[in-house]
């Protein structure tokens, strides 16, 4: 008999008769068992996912999902088939849901926080599937208190929803395979529904697997894993055998059907991504990253199997710890499914080993992934490891206790690192920072992000006034340094405060220099750590001298005009009123500069603390600005700001004192002229606040 007589033999055994109809009271039972158990799973999953889910501010990446999404539609789209390494369901729906929702940190992790939930619920239904009805539950409970999974539901990126479908598209993919809707197959009325089960699976199917290969390209690999077993058995002639569901007699037909319905269903597939993929074919193909590493395929092994049980938020050597015991396990259940010999046990073995492989062979030439971008493998490690605990010492209670005890333990501790180890944080708190900048900002103040991460730079324009002056600088990299210097001289010309965190990107601006130019030439104001980042508040200059009424300007040699000067006795502004002071204290002098034309030397400041009796009791000389900007450097219209300080002379008699200012040459000792506005000679110094010492 031909094959083709055994499809037609199966097709005809395939009509019901009346004895073999059962009641409904046991499908009312195992519906109530079914909504049960997902909605247990479900709960669970969605109260550890949406607990502290906005604990932590958003991190750069997290952020950038934000910012991106915020733009219009064609916008987002052309930008992910051009440059943006990413499918575009998770940002267009992310972009929908923030105008409903807002862009609040709760708010746009939420869409991920349910679909986690979602995955705990169909967790339970392929558990039920692969297993028996208990560990079905065991299983769904376990991707539900996940805390790698967990660690990426409360996070604003696509990763998630990679498991939620992948665990769609497997248990749909598994009723595919196995239409008939009891395990009983002579049992005539699940026949009668077979077709039915069997349209909604197909539907199911396309739907979920079209979703996750719309959720992240990575997804490719599980949906090429997916067909290995299929394509095998085709290949071979193999009929794939399930003594479970298999019954005596009838199954040609039905092999027939499965097959023509499974490569439909993979076609289709197909059909719907094809469009996207083509689109973004240049991006897909040139899109490197340089700080990736290449992959070592022992250690990274490990890596995911312990990542994937335990979370990226357990203190080391704990990992190191739970990772042999994982392995085992791993290894038991992957034995254990291998030896079941069944169509469900290599499609679970080939959704979880399958894809590690192809994701190794396409990073040879150009690495790309991360532990993250394979995660909709992770709940078939579970899954495994779950089969693993079930398979150890199948007659003793004990052995397999333990084992699920250390499983156990390693995700609990996972879980509390996630929720409660600080170090292990997504993110800085830019959000608190944001909030100190926010206290203190005043209408023309401008903010300055040295790294392109673009969190801090999300939560100024959140915190800030509608306008506010956000500044990227450096704005390229390799940075530019005289562009950079140049547009910080240019902010510095406005009466204003520079507000600045700090951040060393090794890619950016490694050496600090916005923060190294800002303490040079503004007056370093507030250095606040209160919210975690340190963040700055910088005086300019032209700020500085709007505090107080200013005398005219002194002029030396017609180049340079001493605008001002302040007086304080602890580094702060300070004021140009008199002070009074003792002996051996200190006083910090600020001098306001503005140089008229470019100058031939470079000369160096005298500041003479002169007492009644004419002597100098107190003095410092010295290069401008530290030497940091020479005089030769000093460019016309600039607004420079020189600090110096002055120790008191323990012998200082009391009396009135007067600070003379003046610039001299540092070869030859000759002082620059002080001149008036029509050019007359008035000296060589200027004086300036006065000091009272008292004794």
């Amino acid at each position: 008999m031909t094959f083709a007589d055994h499809c037609k033999q199966g097709a005809r055994q395939l009509a019901p008769s009346r004895a073999q109809i059962q009641t409904g009271a046991p499908r009312i039972a195992q519906s109530v068992e079914l909504v049960a158990g997902a909605s247990l799973v479900a709960l669970v999953g969605f109260a550890l996912r949406l607990y502290r889910s906005d604990a932590s501010s958003l991190r750069g990446d997290e952020a950038f999902s934000v910012v991106f999404s915020a733009q219009n539609v064609g916008t987002v789209l052309q930008e992910l088939r051009v440059g943006e390494p990413h499918t575009p369901l998770y940002y267009l729906a992310l972009h929908f849901w923030m105008q409903l929702a807002g862009d609040t940190d709760f708010a746009v992790r939420f869409p991920t926080v349910l679909a986690g939930s979602v995955a705990a619920s169909l967790a339970w239904l392929l558990g039920r599937e692969v297993l028996q009805t208990r560990l079905g539950l065991v299983f769904g409970i376990a991707v539900a208190a996940s805390p790698y999974l967990v660690w990426y539901a409360q996070e604003a990126r696509p990763y998630v929803l990679m498991p939620t479908f992948a665990l769609a598209s497997v248990w749909f993919a598994l009723r595919l395979l196995h239409p008939s809707s009891s395990r009983d197959t002579s049992d005539a009325r699940s026949e009668v529904v077979d077709t039915g089960r069997a349209r909604w699976s197909w539907v199911g199917y396309v739907l979920s697997t079209g979703l996750l290969l719309y959720a992240h390209y990575p997804a490719l690999f599980l949906f090429v894993a997916l067909n290995v077993p299929a394509a095998w058995a085709m290949v071979r002639g193999l009929v794939w055998r399930d003594p479970i569901r298999e019954g005596p007699g009838g199954r040609a037909g039905q092999v027939c059907a499965v097959q023509r319905r499974w490569w439909s269903a993979q076609m289709v597939v197909v059909a719907l991504i094809a469009p996207w993929y083509l689109l973004a074919r240049e991006m897909l193909l040139g899109h490197r990253v340089g700080w990736m590493a290449p992959i070592n395929p022992v250690e990274w092994l490990g890596h995911l199997v312990t990542t994937y049980v335990t979370g990226v938020a357990l203190r080391w050597p704990w990992p190191l710890v739970f990772a042999a015991p994982a392995l085992l396990v791993g290894i038991a259940g992957t034995l254990a499914l291998a030896r079941r010999r069944t169509s469900t046990g290599w499609l679970i073995l080939s959704a979880t080993l399958v894809p590690l492989p192809l994701a190794y062979v396409a990073s040879l030439g150009r690495p790309l992934f991360l532990e993250r971008h394979l995660a909709y493998a992770s709940p078939f490690v579970l899954l495994v490891c779950v089969v693993g605990v079930v398979s150890v010492a199948r007659t003793r209670i004990v052995p397999r206790v333990a084992a699920g005890c250390v499983l156990a333990a390693g995700m609990l501790g996972g879980l509390w690192g996630t929720y409660f180890d600080a170090s292990f944080a997504k993110a800085a708190n830019w959000r608190g920072a944001a909030a100190v900048v926010q206290a203190g900002w005043q209408d023309g103040d401008v903010a300055i992000a040295n790294s392109p991460d673009p969190a801090f730079q999300h939560y100024l324009r959140r915190a800030l006034p509608a306008g506010a002056t956000i500044v990227l600088l450096p704005d390229s990299s390799p940075p530019d340094r005289s562009r950079t210097e140049a547009a910080l001289t240019a902010l510095a010309l406005q009466p204003r405060s520079i507000w600045h965190a700090p951040v060393r990107d090794p890619s950016w601006d490694a050496d600090g220099m916005v923060e190294r130019w800002l303490d040079t030439y503004t007056f370093p104001l507030i250095d606040d750590r209160s919210a975690g980042p340190q963040v700055r508040r910088f005086v300019t200059a032209a700020a500085m001298l709007k505090r107080w009424p200013r005398p005219a300007p002194v002029v030396f040699d017609g180049r340079i005009a001493l605008l001002g000067a302040d007086l304080s006795s602890d580094g702060s502004p300070g004021s140009p009123e008199p002070m009074v002071v003792r002996p051996d204290d200190e006083i910090w002098l600020t001098l306001y500069f503005e140089p008229s034309r470019r100058l031939p030397l470079d000369y160096r400041v005298f500041n003479h603390l002169v007492g009644p009796d004419g002597r100098v009791y107190g003095q410092h000389d010295g290069a401008p600005l530290d030497g940091k900007h020479t005089t030769l450097a000093w460019a016309p219209g600039e607004l420079l700001m020189d600090r110096h300080r002055i120790r008191i002379d323990s012998n200082a008699p009391a009396g009135s004192y007067q600070i003379r200012v003046g610039f001299y040459d540092p070869a030859t000792g000759a002082r620059l002229p002080v001149v008036s506005s029509t050019g007359a000679l008035l000296g060589d110094f200027a004086a300036v606040n006065g000091v009272t010492v008292a004794r």
